[in-house]
């Protein structure tokens, strides 16, 4: 089971997405999700209640569909920018690793890890 991350991750990801005007439709389709996951995140950012938790794997689609509609460059320069104005470090570290192009590590895995070092 993956642990639940801090729905500011997701906030900032839609915002970028409303920045570009990407639409909740094309976004889900094309990171690989129901339409209704979006929405759930949204509902959650909200303050509501939600079956279902914001994941570090959700995350990850998330950022897989927005790469994909806005390009890697476009998307990893918004989420820098926004990086500089967070003061929570694990939101930061998440950030960061969701946007690197590390081809032996998944980025998931390495964002788990580094968790992990912080803990200890």
């Amino acid at each position: 089971m993956w642990k639940e991350i801090d729905i500011k991750i997701f906030e900032i990801l839609d915002e970028i997405a409303d920045q570009y005007g990407v639409q909740a439709q094309k976004w889900a389709k094309a990171a690989g999700i129901p339409n209704s996951r979006i929405s759930d995140c949204r509902n959650l950012a909200m303050g509501k209640r939600v079956k279902r938790a914001f994941t570090v794997v959700r995350a990850a689609e998330l950022v897989q569909g927005l790469n994909q509609l806005i390009g890697e460059d476009n998307l990893a320069r918004e989420i820098l920018k926004r990086i500089e104005k967070l003061k929570d470090r694990k939101q930061r570290l998440l950030l960061h690793c969701l946007i690197l192009k590390d081809e032996e590590e998944p980025q998931v895995e390495m964002y788990l890890k580094q968790v992990n070092k912080a803990k200890k």
